[in-house]
Parts: structure tokens; sequence; C-alpha cells
């Protein structure tokens, strides 16, 4: 397939893929977390989440395997490779629907953040419209800005978060987070399965895979990006945990917020919840212009497009159009969250073993019938 003229000929570093990589799977955890409800006792935290980043590292294994065999193309083109034209198109059509409703669900918990913290008396749908008009500005410039934005902003990202935690330390009750080893190791892994299939960039990094250099450490940036985020998850849930305790913590709607409001430096520095917020706008653009490339970079190459802006307002307006329609309230985006669980396991796992399993068996057939 003949690549286009504009978006597709963006190249970036590796090191842009992986703070765009870190951020997207942070970020949305400062504003909704729905690991807090997921374990099946919150004093375990601490071996839960250290079980959890092995799941996460067996995890990934397969999406590396698979771009290894096809570092050039990305993974709308090699669903065709392997599948045939027909049904590696149907696959193709169906990463692009979840990547549009990975973007819908992002735009829509940013709204309703934004409205249930700051701006209450604004009505969701001009919040859904700022967003979108910044992240369409963005995408139309190119892959560029975002990459090179993500190499700016996010390490202060992080950098804000751990500084915020560390402020917080004070405020927690240890006790709270003593390992009592109560949950048994399957019950603690049925608990971390979720969690793993939530590396839902693991889709749209197939998909800018042929665009970054330095491609022979991807592992290295991978496996790194996975133990730096949940080097930053273990220690802002188990702060979490510490400061509300295994039962509150289940109750709170956005818990990282509310650890921040919980921070009183003195009598000088209080309410910097803001500060969040100005970490979390950031993050979240990030993270929802990197869905929106790569539906336009999707739908370019399925349909065979040499023009891919031509894409990209009509896609915005899709985007902030089911961002409003999906849900209706704030209830039904918690839901969500859990539903789509399944969804993302087919998605980051299921679908990809099976590209690579029909891959691998083709290889071997072709090979033996050239002996």
């Amino acid at each position: 397939m003949e690549r286009g003229t504009n978006l597709l000929l963006a190249r970036f570093q590796l090191r842009q893929a992986f703070w765009l990589f870190v951020c997207s799977r942070f970020i949305l955890n400062l504003v909704s977390n729905p690991f807090f409800n997921e374990l099946h006792n919150r004093q375990d935290i601490i071996p839960s989440l250290l079980l959890g980043i092995l799941i996460q590292l067996l995890y990934v294994i397969v999406f590396i395997v698979l771009w290894k065999q096809f570092p050039d193309v990305t993974l709308i083109e090699y669903c065709k490779s392997i599948l045939g034209r027909w049904p590696g198109n149907v696959v193709g059509l169906l990463y692009i629907v979840y990547f549009v409703i990975q973007a819908c669900f992002t735009v829509r918990v940013f709204g309703e953040f934004l409205k249930t913290r700051f701006l209450i008396q604004t009505p969701i749908e001009v919040i859904g419209i700022g967003i979108m008009v910044i992240v369409v500005y963005a995408i139309y410039m190119g892959l560029e800005v975002l990459a090179r934005l993500a190499d700016i902003l996010v390490p202060f990202i992080f950098g804000g978060m751990l500084l915020l935690a560390i402020f917080a330390f004070s405020e927690a009750d240890w006790s709270n987070v003593k390992p009592t080893f109560e949950t048994d190791l399957i019950t603690m892994i049925k608990t971390m399965v979720p969690t793993a299939t939530r590396w839902s960039e693991l889709a749209w990094l197939a998909m800018l895979y042929p665009f970054i250099e330095q491609k022979k450490e991807i592992k290295l940036a991978i496996f790194g990006g996975i133990i730096f985020v949940n080097a930053f998850f273990f220690i802002i849930n188990v702060t979490v945990v510490g400061i509300f305790g295994q039962e509150m913590v289940s109750s709170l709607k956005f818990p990282t917020l509310e650890m921040v409001e919980s921070i009183s430096i003195g009598s000088f520095l209080e309410r910097i919840d803001a500060l969040v917020l100005g970490l979390w706008v950031f993050g979240a653009f990030l993270k929802i212009g990197m869905y929106y490339y790569v539906v336009v970079l999707g739908i370019s190459q399925w349909v065979g497009l040499r023009k891919e802006k031509v894409v990209i307002i009509p896609l915005g307006m899709i985007i902030l159009l089911f961002s409003l329609l999906m849900f209706s309230n704030i209830v039904e985006l918690s839901n969500f969250s859990k539903i789509i669980v399944p969804v993302d396991f087919i998605f980051t796992f299921v679908l990809p073993l099976l590209l690579l399993v029909i891959h691998l068996v083709k290889y071997k057939v072709r090979s033996v019938q050239q002996i």
C-alpha cells in the first residue's frame, strides 16, 4: 500500500515513544482508578502490585514478538498480510473502532473530571468542544507536535506527582498497607489480570512502530516503561490507601485528587489540587491525541487515502458526539471501565496472539514447501 504524504511521513525518537507510552497509561489513573475496587483485600496492595508487574511484563511479549516480525508496517497493514485482504480488513476495522471507543472514553473522563471538580457550572458539551478543538489542532500539525510535547511535559508530570506523593507521606497511616497475606495467590492473579489488560497503549504503539527510530531497543523501552509506570502506581496507590484506609478508598470518585487535597504543608501551602489539574490536562491531551492520531492513520490506510488530513475534522466531530452519547452520567462511565476489560483483553492479547500464531504457521509451511 502506498503511504500518504502528510501524517504518515512522521518519524519520532524511541525516547519520545517511551514518554507517550507511559503517560498514556498513567494519566487516566490520576482521576479514575478502578484498581482499588478490584482488589480483594486492599491491605494486601503491596504484594498485589508487585505480582502485577510480573504479569504485565509477560503480557506484552506477544506484541513485541509480532512487531519484530513486521518492523516496517503498521497493525492495519500486517493484518492484511497475515489474514488476507478481506479478513484482514475486518480485523483492521475492528481495531479502528476500538481506538475510537478509547478516544471517546478518555474525552468523557477528562470532561467529567473538569466538570465535577473545577467547572461545575459549565455544560459537559462545552467542555468536550474545548478539548476537541485543541486536540484537532495538534493532530492537524502532525505527530511531531505530540512527540515533542511529550518530551518536554511528561517528565514534569511524573516529577510533579512524585513530589506530591512525598508531601502526602506524612498524612498516611502505614499500618493500613501492612500486608496481611490473607489473599491467596490465585485470587491475587485474578485481581491483577484486568490491570494488565488495560495496556491498550500496546495497540496504538503497534500502529506507530514503523515510524519509531531505534527499533532494536523497543523491548527494553516497553519493559522499562511498564516498570516505570508501576513504580509510580506503587507509590501513589500505596499512599492513597495509607491515607484513607482500605474501606474508605473504594468509595472515592477521584482517589489521587483526594490524596492531593489532603496535603497541608505548614499553613502556607494548601489546596494544591490545581497543580494536579494542570498535570492532568497536559497528560490527557497527549492520551486523547495518540488515540485520535492512530484512528486517522488507521482510516487512511484502511481506505487507501493519500491525504490523511481530510478526515481529521469529521473524525473529531464523531469522537465528540459519541463521547457525549455513550454515557449519560458518571456512574455509566465508571461501569464502562469494568465492561471494557474483556474488550481490552481481546485487542491487546487474543487477536495479537492469533495473528502471531497464524503468521508463524504460514512461515513454517512455506519453509517446508521450499525444502
